[in-house]
């Protein structure tokens, strides 16, 4: 596209197309869109991909996932096993995808990956709205191909959720900024804002910060016809906030708090050490909270956390101070959040996954100024553009192909799944097959969903690859019999195993019924890297008969 075939922008926008006037010279149109919708493509097809694969459950997702084991909508509202902290309305989704379509990969995943595939067409549309060009192609292009909207389009768990729903409310706000400040926007925001803060944690950081961003706004034009929807908007957020905490949040807040602290301790910013302050905030925004498209750890994310910055200084320059506050605010609230030691700023990637949308609009836009900086100088072409596009189209290419050569998150999910899938169809073809926990709720380690450990992947792979837990069935005890006898399941782990109940239990099961063999497989868990064995669980089955009378 050259200078002279420019539309006449918005009023909003005219300083940014005038802007990048020059830079859009060694990129046509037709190229412009030939790319971006080949990344657009590739975006689809790696999340799509991932989902398919049907990638075995990885501990953190089966202990969530285990709470939606025969579970009551009110019993979601109480303390979760396994230390697990997830928003009401995302668990009564996946409560009933999984009453509707059964307990498996892709039903606990089907809502992650419709929010990914939603959030990527839906961010196409909101950078079109503030961008354009090369901006809004490395904008869109860094969204459709990054790791960490690829991997959450295909886990069991509210990130890729979260992704959805703060971009739902950006992109609310970025209408009303892009059709002058109508009031119906701002009440629309008031209708959908207690969803999205009942669906996500994280949301209510956007939409306070958007809110903190409306007000900016509404003092530097002076406007008063905003002013009541503005009002009830932040009267119904704080209400939806308050009445989640009521409902669940507040149970889990404080089960779990001191477990998250713990954990989530290096997030938080050390305002007692002063002098730490500053590194902290530099290595926080260069890591995983600008880890795209690909990056993480210590600085991982500096590469993107270089063109935000170009992004922003841009926006000051031509007084955008609207959308200054739209990508800072929000992790301003988040930061007061850390603060007081309530949710992580930066640490994982998963965690800052709502800001992702302003990192990458504002990456994008910080990308493009850096271009026209070069093409003034003679250091940037077409040539060199296709090089940089290709290596993202690479990096989503890449992703793809390492989800086919390897097709599991860590060896240990996929040994716990190979197990269950040779364990439980074999055991249920020899006899009546009896879970102690799950079926009789027989319990000997009453540690077991009180401390992070792999039981959940175990519990939840036998619930989908049991023919009889997968159907819903109890076991038949009429059919037990001298040539159909009953093995009883028992799975041990962690050192408080209560030998003395299990002693008892076993000598009333000897009044009915006769011991005839015992068999043990242990399932060793190994570090992510070598072979060492981190642990050692066992599952132990004992076989019985009706004693001749």
């Amino acid at each position: 596209m050259n200078s002279t075939s420019i539309k006449t922008p918005p009023p909003d926008q005219a300083e940014l197309a005038a802007e990048f006037a020059l830079e859009q010279k060694f990129l046509s149109a037709k190229q412009l869109q030939t790319w971006l919708w080949v990344l657009m493509f590739i975006g689809v097809a790696a999340r799509l991909l991932r989902y398919l694969l049907r990638f075995p459950l990885w501990e953190d997702e089966a202990m969530l996932s285990f709470n939606l084991i025969d579970t009551s909508y009110a019993e979601l509202m109480q303390n979760l096993d396994y230390h697990q902290v997830a928003p009401l309305l995302f668990l009564w989704a996946q409560s009933t995808v999984v009453r509707l379509l059964g307990f498996h990969e892709y039903s606990l995943r089907l809502l992650p990956f419709l929010c990914s595939l939603g959030s990527l067409f839906l961010f196409r549309h909101v950078a079109g709205r503030l961008l354009r060009g090369t901006a809004l192609l490395v904008a869109v292009g860094l969204f459709a191909v990054a790791y960490p909207f690829i991997r959450y389009a295909a886990e069991a768990k509210p990130y890729g959720c979260d992704l959805m729903v703060s971009l739902g409310l950006l992109a609310l706000f970025v209408e009303w900024l892009h059709t002058e400040r109508r009031a119906g926007w701002l009440w629309l925001m008031v209708a959908v804002t207690p969803l999205a803060v009942l669906f996500s944690y994280p949301s209510v950081f956007m939409a306070g910060g958007l809110s903190l961003a409306v007000l900016l706004v509404m003092g530097l034009r002076r406007e008063k016809q905003n002013l009541l929807p503005w009002l009830s908007w932040n009267v119904v957020l704080v209400g939806s906030f308050a009445l989640l905490f009521f409902l669940s949040a507040g149970k889990q807040a404080a089960s779990d708090q001191n477990i998250m602290a713990e954990c989530w301790a290096q997030t938080f910013p050390p305002l007692n050490q002063p002098l730490k302050l500053i590194p902290w905030l530099i290595e926080s925004h260069c890591s995983d909270l600008t880890a795209y498209p690909i990056g993480g750890g210590s600085y991982g994310g500096l590469h993107a956390a270089v063109c935000c910055v170009a992004g922003l200084w841009f926006w000051k320059k031509n007084k955008r101070w609207d959308l200054l506050a739209m990508c800072l605010a929000p992790l301003a609230v988040n930061m007061a959040a850390a603060a007081v030691q309530r949710y992580p700023y930066g640490g994982h990637v998963r965690f800052s996954l709502y800001a992702s949308p302003l990192v990458c609009l504002t990456a994008g836009l910080g990308a493009a100024v850096y271009c026209r900086w070069l093409a003034q100088r003679g250091w940037a072409s077409q040539h060199s553009m296709n090089v940089f596009l290709s290596l993202l189209m690479l990096v989503g290419l890449g992703c793809m192909g390492r989800d086919l050569i390897c097709p599991y998150k860590s060896p240990n999910d996929q040994r716990a799944r190979d197990f269950a899938r040779y364990f439980w169809p074999n055991m249920e073809i020899q006899g009546e097959a009896v879970c102690l926990l799950q079926d009789w709720q027989q319990d000997f380690s009453p540690d077991t969903f009180t401390t992070t450990n792999w039981s959940a992947l175990y519990f939840c792979n036998q619930k989908i690859y049991s023919p009889r837990h997968a159907q819903c069935q109890k076991a038949d005890m009429t059919k037990v019999s001298q040539v159909w006898p009953l093995r009883c399941v028992l799975f041990q782990t962690g050192p408080n195993f209560d030998q003395q109940a299990f002693a008892a239990w076993l000598q009333k099961m000897g009044q009915q019924y006769e011991l005839t063999s015992q068999e043990a497989y242990p399932l060793p868990i190994y570090a992510k890297r070598g072979d060492v064995v981190l642990n050692v669980d066992h599952v132990k089955v004992y076989k019985f008969v009706p004693k001749k009378t």
